[in-house]
């Protein structure tokens, strides 16, 4: 008898030890609540306090790698994606704080970007103000300053299907009175190799929008790639192809074919089958806005290759 109450006291113990809620730990000034991983599909990693423009907070094991890298010309690079903070749109003399505006990458394979500008500053000669544009993007520049894919550039007659995947949520939502969208850019270059002076055009896709004003005698007939209907605007050299949508709360999943409006411009001359797409970024246009993206999937497909 005295034996079995020995054992069922070790038994309680144990059970007791098993059960204790984690607790947060903090690692170089970051809060890591190993108890929310558990809860969630991905892990959850809450800045509270970023004092310097490249911090990362990991366990012992370097499986738990997070980060983050904020301000001016900020990059990190993972497989053939870079991500990067793209503060072109603010000019020098714009009170734009380096330490809010951040991308990081997550040791689950998540990633995204926090912006925040509120007083913007429209760019020497210019009368409007002009986007920032925290992003992901993969191929090569199409100014010639890098290259991250070899399937990139690729000529427009080539590709045989080409579809964009995405599946993200905003951890800070923005404000219904922001400035700011979530879209593709695919570059569009006539040479394998791109130099600042190589021409250029713009192929966007707004996957959603909030209080961007469009001018309106630059729009043109809708548009469906089979998965969604697109107000087409062209402004110089540029084609904007725009979801009617607002950012809203909750994991969100878009699938775009830029082949269908990409062969819909060569159709109509604005672009020509020997073109090159270049480079495809997905981002934040922030013209004024605060807020905070996570993407949690993202695929690229070319001629049926994630790329």
């Amino acid at each position: 008898m005295e034996v079995n109450k020995r054992m069922l006291k070790y038994v309680i113990l144990a059970v007791a030890l098993l059960t204790v809620s984690p607790v947060p730990v903090s690692v170089q000034n970051w809060t890591v609540d190993f108890a929310a991983k558990s809860l969630s599909p991905y892990y959850v990693l809450n800045a509270s306090e970023n004092t310097g423009y490249e911090t990362s907070a990991s366990q012992t094991s370097s499986t738990y790698s997070n980060t983050y890298k904020c301000g001016k010309d900020q990059v990190i690079e993972f497989g053939s994606r870079r991500l990067a903070t793209n503060l072109w749109g603010a000019p020098l003399d714009e009170n734009i704080s380096p330490l809010d505006n951040c991308v990081f990458k997550n040791y689950d394979g998540t990633f995204g970007w926090t912006w925040n500008r509120t007083v913007p500053v429209a760019l020497s000669g210019e009368n409007d103000t002009s986007p920032i544009y925290p992003s992901v993007g993969t191929g090569t520049d199409p100014w010639g300053g890098y290259s991250t894919s070899k399937y990139l550039p690729k000529r427009i007659k080539d590709i045989g299907s080409f579809t964009l995947e995405v599946r993200y949520q905003y951890s800070a939502l923005p404000s219904p009175s922001d400035s700011v969208n979530l879209a593709y850019d695919i570059w569009i270059t006539d040479t394998d190799k791109p130099n600042p002076g190589t021409p250029r055009y713009e192929v966007m896709i707004w996957l959603n929008w909030l209080n961007v004003p469009m001018p309106e005698d630059k729009r043109l007939e809708d548009v469906s790639d089979g998965y969604n209907t697109y107000r087409q605007y062209a402004i110089e050299n540029a084609t904007a192809f725009i979801i009617d949508s607002v950012p809203s709360s909750g994991i969100k999943y878009q699938k775009a074919n830029p082949k269908k409006l990409i062969d819909y411009l060569v159709a109509k001359g604005t672009l020509s089958g020997d073109l090159r797409v270049s480079k495809i970024d997905l981002g934040s246009e922030v013209w004024k806005s605060q807020g905070k993206i996570d993407i949690l999937k993202l695929y690229i497909k070319i001629n049926n290759m994630l790329i």
